[in-house]
């Protein structure tokens, strides 16, 4: 499944589902008040499309083994093809899709993006608790074939998700080519999964100072409730102790804008509404000027951490609400960003619309920035660079079948067939002071102590969980 970045509703134009789909199909669009003849031209013409694809479902010869598979195939191929990001979903989709805003899914753990209309499919983030993190498989990693069927044998993403996905118990096997080490077969066995969304780890400790390091697996619908007590748990237990904070968003797919913004509430006050601003054809407006949008965002006045220094940590992985999370703490120098490369460049925003028959839409509106209408940056094909550059992990395929290396480029949202094409970014910006220029106490802590710590505890994670996979 794709990573999904979900908003509450958007005002938008919305296409009435018909009241039956499968008896008499019957559609209907109505024009804008004022519709140039354009318009209404193109809304014939989809309405005629439609029509004919109502009666290639239920009229053809020989007739589809299953009317309505016919229509739901006709629905995922409609919405695949606008974006990465666009969907349609069926009832079982939606219901998957709401589970997962709870972080509660089912199967590998992984999310999937495509190279070009038939080449490989990519790895874009791994989710935690799943096999695929078991069995350590990385983001990037390219997928070549799928139950030893070639990736080009797959139409699209939906039709690889149809085979990968499946009931808890069962397995998928996987050929997985990765830059610069070959290929190799796995087996992976599907499961439930419960992604923790806010994960407090041990303190992080070193001559006589003491850091917090809380890690955000997803910005699901509790993720702002649940760092806030983490916090404040924290913070509780440590009177007078603690120094800083380390926050990891790496492989982090992303979530609700609502949650994002409310989570960096807990620590800045924003000079507008919100942080978040929505670029579309009409222009740029901020997000939560629309009573609709502001439903879900919790303010906090103040910082909730006094003014401590911060990290944030990301990497290839971290995508969507993730990165307006550490673009906007890099863009109001309020953390330190490290990291073993940027980001993943995902600056679309979707929106969910329901089609009153218990599918819905789920569409990309607009583009997302981060700032202020006076000193934005954009998101979607650059991603956030990191203030400080740290080692990747090692992590060899182990007993490779001898395939030749092959190397390519990075894989980010702007390389995945049909993604959109940013805006750019703000012309004649202001000057940007860097968190070094901006606070040199807070970034020689942030580089200096909390890093250094922060390495030290992953490559001990790490070599925890190897010797528990052997």
């Amino acid at each position: 499944m794709l990573a999904l970045f979900v908003t509450p509703v958007f005002a938008l134009p919305v296409v009435d589902a018909p009241t039956s789909v499968l008896g008499g199909v019957q559609f209907q669009l109505s024009p804008r008040q004022g519709a140039q003849s354009d318009d209404v031209l193109a809304q014939q013409y989809v309405i005629k499309m439609l029509q004919i694809v109502a009666k290639t479902c239920t009229e053809a010869y020989p007739a589809p083994a299953n009317v309505e598979e016919c229509f739901d195939r006709v629905y995922h191929g409609l919405a695949s093809n606008l974006d990465p990001h666009s969907a349609y979903l069926n009832r079982k989709e939606l219901d998957e899709f709401r589970e997962q805003g709870r972080g509660e899914l089912e199967g590998v753990g992984m999310q999937l993006g495509r190279i070009g209309k038939a080449g490989p499919f990519v790895i874009p983030g791994i989710i935690p608790g799943g096999s695929a993190e078991e069995l350590g498989i990385r983001p990037g990693d390219k997928i070549v074939k799928i139950n030893n069927q070639p990736a080009s044998a797959f139409k699209d993403i939906a039709d690889a998700v149809k085979t990968i996905k499946g009931p808890a118990g069962t397995q998928v096997t996987l050929h997985i080519l990765r830059d610069g080490e070959g290929e190799r077969a796995y087996t992976l066995t599907r499961r439930k999964i419960h992604i923790a969304q806010v994960v407090a780890e041990p303190l992080l400790k070193a001559n006589g100072k003491t850091f917090a390091l809380i890690r955000l697996s997803l910005f699901g619908d509790t993720l702002n409730s649940e760092l806030k007590l983490a916090v404040e748990k924290i913070l509780n237990e440590n009177r007078g102790k603690l120094q800083g904070f380390v926050f990891s968003v790496e492989n982090n797919p992303g979530g609700r804008v609502d949650q994002v913004i409310s989570a960096l509430d807990l620590f800045m006050d924003f000079p507008s509404v919100s942080p978040v601003l929505v670029r579309t054809a009409s222009g740029i407006t901020v997000y939560g000027e629309d009573s609709s949008d502001v439903r879900g965002i919790t303010r906090t006045r103040g910082d909730i951490t006094r003014g401590l220094p911060i990290l944030v940590i990301v990497n290839g992985g971290s995508a969507s609400a993730s990165e307006i999370f550490a673009a906007t703490m890099k863009l109001y120098n309020r953390a330190t960003i490290a990291g073993t490369e940027g980001t993943f460049q995902k600056g679309t925003m979707q929106s969910v619309q329901s089609l009153g028959d218990g599918s819905a839409l789920k569409i990309t509106i607009g583009e997302y920035l981060v700032g202020t209408k006076d000193n934005w940056v954009a998101v979607q094909c650059a991603g956030v660079a990191p203030d400080v550059l740290i080692p990747p992990l090692a992590q060899p395929l182990s007993e490779p079948n001898g395939s030749p290396t092959v190397k390519s480029e990075r894989v980010t949202d702007c390389t995945l067939s049909g993604s959109v094409t940013s805006g750019g970014q703000m012309q004649n910006p202001p000057y940007r002071p860097s968190m070094k220029e901006a606070n040199p106490e807070h970034y020689k802590i942030a580089t200096e102590e909390m890093l250094p710590l922060f390495i030290k505890w992953r490559d001990a994670e790490f070599a925890r969980q190897q010797s528990f996979r052997r």
